[in-house]
């Protein structure tokens, strides 16, 4: 049975760092992911353009014009065996080209082409896409980093709220370790710290145990695939351990849909295949989606004196997520935070409008059109009742409703930011009342801001 940890402690702003530092770390893989593949693949060309330009300049005019003709007849050799590589498929008969020929004017023109072809050959190997996939095996691998460093985290600041819970075995230690220590508190942080080791050394079920039993947050329930988190976890063994091949311990733990979409009908122990980048942003959009929702649901379970505080942190973390048009990302923590009997009832507010805006926007707004519709906001503050028309597209009762309010309180940040009002900021009538009633910009932007609502 599941034993939830009520305690009281300071730990909102412990847990409100530990968000951001997990946060800033992806995206900083986020921003490195978007720039990478061009910067990559200008750098390469220009460095090959650079290379095969010294060989070719070493060479005489009459030469030059040689290895030229060599590498034309080169380029119009694989272009024609991938025709009719392209035409024969499904054919039984295989082509007869097995090669081409050419012919040097000078025997230092042949060996500058030899040069240069064995460099094009290598760079099929060593070139971009070669850099590209080092490169995302190192995002991998920094990723799950970034999660393991979010699990020890939490992890560390549950047993600083309820040291109780170490296991009795881990709680052993001698007189001389004590003697050694100096201090009970410097030998409960070893303690911890030999429990966390322990539970980082755990795959993945162990870690979804761990804070089910401990904490009773359910993390396979959180997960968006579970079965996808644990293949990007083992994803970064093989890449560390055994090159990216297949192991026994990844067919163990993935399930063979997913071994058979990644490697194919026929995948085996020692297979390879390379990464791209869709499969490493797809890694980096899930584990940033249960890192975050993992840190904050343990925020309010352990530090309920801090609720405030976190739902600051909630509200600006998806509306931010909004502005970026990460719909799907901002979607699971509006959910979780709509559903949360623990925050207030208009955070709780803040997050179902947000809901409903993301399912709208990736078009899955039947599930809640009826719901929207149905919605009674006669009682709630003006900033719910404009949400909900700008989310059914009523924009003449929208714009009657802020004329008759004088604009409803709304800031300069709501009427020319808020995602809510995206479609609604084409509707001149609506531009125009903004000119009318909404407030120039200021040179900050307070932290409450209403533009977090929707």
């Amino acid at each position: 049975m599941a034993n939830e940890v009520s305690v009281e402690s300071t730990a909102g702003g412990r847990f409100e760092s530990i968000l951001t530092n997990f946060e800033y770390s992806l995206q900083g893989y986020r921003l490195f992911l978007a720039q990478l593949h061009g910067q990559i693949k200008d750098s390469y060309q220009g460095e090959l353009e650079a290379r095969m330009g010294r060989i070719v300049d070493k060479l005489e005019p009459k030469d030059r014009d040689s290895v030229v003709e060599g590498f034309d007849s080169f380029i119009e050799f694989v272009g024609s065996s991938i025709e009719e590589e392209t035409a024969a498929k499904g054919d039984e008969n295989e082509s007869d080209k097995s090669g081409f020929s050419v012919e040097f004017s000078s025997e230092s023109s042949s060996r500058a082409f030899a040069k240069m072809f064995e460099f094009i050959m290598r760079a099929g190997w060593i070139g971009p896409d070669a850099q590209l996939e080092r490169l995302y095996r190192s995002v991998i691998i920094g990723l799950v980093g970034q999660f393991e460093v979010l699990i020890a985290d939490i992890a560390h600041q549950f047993f600083k709220c309820a040291p109780q819970a170490l296991d009795a075995d881990e709680k052993v230690l001698s007189l001389s370790d004590l003697q050694d220590f100096g201090s009970v508190e410097a030998a409960l942080d070893y303690l911890v710290e030999r429990e966390i080791d322990k539970l980082l050394a755990q795959p993945v079920q162990g870690w979804a145990k761990f804070f089910d039993s401990r904490m009773d947050i359910q993390l396979r329930r959180m997960a968006w695939d579970w079965g996808i988190f644990k293949e990007i976890i083992q994803r970064r063994h093989i890449i560390v351990h055994t090159d990216g091949r297949i192991s026994r311990r990844y067919l163990q733990y993935v399930s063979p849909e997913l071994v058979k979409e990644y490697f194919g009908e026929e995948a085996k122990i020692g297979q390879t295949t390379r990464l791209d980048r869709d499969y490493v942003e797809t890694a980096l959009d899930h584990l940033e989606s249960l890192g975050t929702l993992l840190c904050c649901t343990a925020w309010v379970k352990l530090d309920k004196q801090s609720l405030d505080q976190f739902e600051d942190t909630l509200s600006a973390w998806i509306y931010d997520q909004l502005l970026e048009g990460r719909w799907t990302m901002a979607l699971t923590m509006a959910q979780e935070g709509e559903n949360s009997k623990k925050l207030s009832h208009s955070t709780q507010l803040v997050c179902r409008a947000n809901a409903w805006l993301c399912l709208k926007r990736i078009g899955r707004f039947d599930e809640v059109k009826e719901e929207v519709e149905e919605f009674d906001d006669s009682a709630l503050e003006n900033r719910f009742r404009f949400a909900r028309l700008a989310i059914l597209d009523r924009e003449e009762e929208l714009c009657d409703l802020l004329e008759a309010n004088e604009g409803g309180g709304l800031d300069h940040q709501a009427w020319h930011e808020w995602p809510i009002f995206s479609e609604i900021r084409e509707n001149p009538r609506f531009a125009e009342l903004a000119e009318r009633f909404g407030p120039k910009p200021k040179s900050t932007v307070a932290d409450d801001s209403p533009g977090e609502a929707a």
